[in-house]
Formats: structure tokens, sequence, C-alpha cells
């Protein structure tokens, strides 16, 4: 996972200076990184303490494309058999998963179990206007020279899901999604993403920081993203990181302050 040698703009689109400078991550290695092998429950065994993700597949009408007819849920188990398949079969379908593992068959919050990544929402991603340089992506330019001088913590990967990126942050530890957990991870999530939103990344028409909840699904790498390409995923610091290492980018009060003790790991209180 060596980053590329830097090569300078003009290059047209987020795609192409991805491909110039960053590594290519596969959707089965990228989801691998996130849930380890073992972390997830195997398809059918119910296994105490062990839990699965969960993605979510949208239809939309194909005469009016703005029109959701269906969503469906896939589960995820260790063998990433179903993220596979939903990445092959990807068609005008598009595909959401998040970093988190859930106990029971939905998404709602209070079956978060674990948290393995966090993930920020980037849009509007800075383009040129210069006559030589029409809409070459800029802001990916200012997030490289702000992450060397210290002022963003390098993501683990991005994932490239249009006009933005998602920003991953994949944990070295999964952290337990009881209550306050979950608060306290919202809280430092949120931190991050007013400094990855204020720091001269996005256009004009990003004006307006989109804090989201930890919980939110992203698409997945290999599916369709709204302009009919597929998302990417691209290797950064191509390392894991850990809340403590987060925790120093932002002030005092916005630190999350986990319980990692065993007698909450698998509690929701």
């Amino acid at each position: 996972m060596v980053p590329k040698k830097r090569k300078e703009l003009p290059l047209s689109s987020l795609q192409e200076y991805a491909e110039a400078n960053w590594s290519p991550a596969s959707p089965h290695v990228f989801y691998r990184w996130i849930f380890p092998s073992g972390e997830l429950d195997t398809r059918g065994a119910y296994t105490t303490g062990k839990y699965c993700g969960i993605a979510v597949t949208v239809h939309y009408d194909d005469s009016e494309p703005t029109i959701k007819t269906t969503a469906r849920r896939h589960w995820i188990y260790d063998d990433l058999a179903g993220l596979d398949e939903l990445v092959d079969d990807s068609n005008g379908d598009f595909t959401l998963c998040n970093g988190i593992s859930y106990a029971g068959k939905t998404r709602r919050s209070k079956n978060a179990r674990y948290c393995y990544a966090i993930i920020i929402d980037v849009d509007y991603i800075k383009r040129a206007e210069s006559s030589n340089q029409p809409g070459a992506p800029i802001g990916l330019v200012d997030m490289e020279h702000q992450i060397q001088q210290g002022f963003l913590p390098e993501p683990t990967a991005l994932v490239l899901s249009g006009s933005g990126i998602h920003v991953y942050y994949i944990l070295d530890e999964p952290i337990p999604m009881f209550q306050r957990n979950t608060q306290e991870l919202q809280k430092l999530k949120d931190a991050l993403t007013k400094k990855w939103w204020l720091h001269g990344l996005v256009g004009q028409a990003g004006k307006d920081v989109q804090i989201q909840s930890v919980h939110q699904a992203f698409r997945v790498p290999g599916t369709k993203t709204k302009d009919g390409r597929r998302a990417t995923a691209w290797w950064l610091r191509g390392e894991k990181t850990t809340i403590d290492a987060l925790n120093q980018y932002v002030e005092r009060v916005d630190r999350a302050i986990i319980d990692m003790s065993s007698t909450t790991r698998h509690g929701t209180t």
C-alpha cells in the first residue's frame, strides 16, 4: 500500500487524480480491512457475541430515476461473499454499507454492536477555474497539503462517490456501540467533519457543512454512483488508526472518551 509518486495537475477528474497518485483497493480487500477475518458471524451459525454487517441495495424506477421503488437488505457474514455478489450484480442499483456490525435484521441504531470505521462524507470538492486547468480537482491537492502539515488526520482510505469523497478512518480496534460510546463517537465525527469541510477543500456550493450520523451508510466501492459510474476505493495512509490519534486533531471538548470495559462491551446502556 505504498503511495504512488505524485503527478502534477492538470487532471480533469477525481478518478484521474486518484489513478495518478494513490493505490487502488479492491472492494473485497477494502471491506476485509474494515471487518477482519473472524470478526463477523458465519452464515447460519448465530454465534454469541458475533454479529453481521448490513448492506442495503436501492433500486430506482427505470423510467423515473429519481423515484425509489425498492430497498433490499443484505446481511454481510465473515466470508464477505454477500458483498462480493452485490458488487458483481450491481447494474442500475446502488448499494450502501457502513463500518458497523449489527444484531438483528435491520440497521436500527439500537441494533448496532461495534463500530469499525469512522466515515466522513465530503461533497463539492473544489475545482480549478483557470483556463489552463479548468475543472481540475484542486481540493484534493489542498487536502494532501493539509494532511502533510498536520491540519487533517490522514485517512486510511478514500472512496470516490461521484462529485465527492468518503473519508475512511478504519479503527485498529472496534468500538462497542452502547449509548455512551455512540454519543462520544458522534461528537468526534462531527468535529472531524467540520475540519474537512471548513479547510478549503470544498467549493462555494459546499459552504454548508453536512453533519451526518455515525450510523450513516455510504456507497459500496464497485457499485453504481448517481452519475452511473462505479464508486472506487483508494489507499492513502493504508494503515488503521485509533480514537486517541483522531482526538489529537480536535478541540479537547470534542474528543471522544471511549469505554472499552468488558462489563459494557456488548451492552447498550
